[in-house]
């Protein structure tokens, strides 16, 4: 017989299943940010390396550096300021950017530096904002880890702090892992997420409708004669049917027009514009606006 208990263990089940596909896509945002955020503290450590010798500031010295007046950082005896060896080394190494900023007052300089502005200049010059998130555990002399947006690009950044022998802080060393390419989905992943996410929606609906259903029927038939409940069973049984034939047929639409959007319309475009291109019809312009695999064949 249905009772009480039986939909509760229905709504109790749907919801357990709910919460885990939730955790599901967490843990994975972690184990992204974990993963990046320890690839950046080892950046920092291979960027740190690459410098031999102590750091000094000469404050009675100043260099311009981008239009600014910048104290002069050393290593050793090697002045750094628009030094742009090492940091273009560790890039071409890694594939990660490289600051050396020098302190100021309390403004932080980029003097060297491998990240480029918008435009393709080195952002040598420019100032760490003071609303940066990290602008005032660096004043204080501690390193800084976590998300940025420099120059329309996202980062994971680390700055770590240097300091001199009496402690004071007299510059940072940043490293920053570009993560824009690394949070865009390949196609194949594009769609298998969505695919995912439109089953799973119309199954938990479908699971919490059916255990609501399953309380109110489970009142009803407390009171009802065996005839009247196997009758409204054998109803119950074929109203979610063909409910559930409904949903399968809604989530293959669905499915059908994300496809179509997705994959099918860009393709569609690529093979216009290579038909012209094919014609001799050199004006045709691809706008690529993706970083999937369907973005890198429109590039090609």
């Amino acid at each position: 017989m249905v009772d009480y208990g039986n939909a509760q263990l229905v709504e109790t089940r749907a919801l357990a299943e709910a919460t885990s596909k939730n955790r599901a896509v967490l843990d994975m945002t972690e184990l992204f940010d974990h993963a990046v955020t320890d690839e950046a503290a080892r950046f920092a450590r291979v960027l740190a390396g690459n410098f031999s010798g102590s750091f000094s500031l000469d404050a009675g010295r100043t260099v311009d550096v981008g239009g600014k007046p910048a104290p002069v950082l050393k290593i050793g005896d090697t002045p750094i300021n628009m030094d742009f060896t090492i940091p273009d080394r560790f890039t071409a190494q890694t594939d990660a950017t490289a600051t050396v900023f020098v302190a100021s007052g309390e403004d932080f300089i980029r003097i060297s530096t491998s990240v480029k502005k918008e435009n393709g200049e080195r952002a040598v010059g420019t100032l760490l904002d003071r609303s940066h998130a990290g602008y005032k555990a660096l004043l204080a002399g501690q390193p800084y880890i976590g998300f940025a947006q420099l120059f329309g690009h996202q980062y994971m950044t680390q700055y770590n702090p240097i300091k001199d022998t009496e402690g004071n802080v007299i510059a940072v060393l940043y490293v920053g892992i570009n993560i824009s390419h690394r949070r865009a989905f390949g196609i194949g992943a594009k769609v298998g997420v969505l695919a995912f996410g439109v089953v799973a929606t119309v199954f938990g609906l479908f699971i919490l409708t059916l255990g609501s259903a399953m309380t109110s029927l489970a009142v009803a038939l407390h009171a009802a004669p065996a005839q009247q409940m196997a009758q409204q069973m054998a109803q119950l049984q074929t109203r979610y049917a063909g409910f559930a034939l409904i949903a399968v047929l809604a989530a293959v639409g669905m499915l059908y027009l994300v496809l179509q959007r997705m994959v099918t319309q860009p393709l569609q475009h690529a093979m216009i514009a290579a038909q012209q291109l094919a014609k001799g019809d050199l004006t045709t312009q691809v706008h690529v606006g993706r970083r999937d695999e369907i973005g890198m064949l429109m590039q090609a």
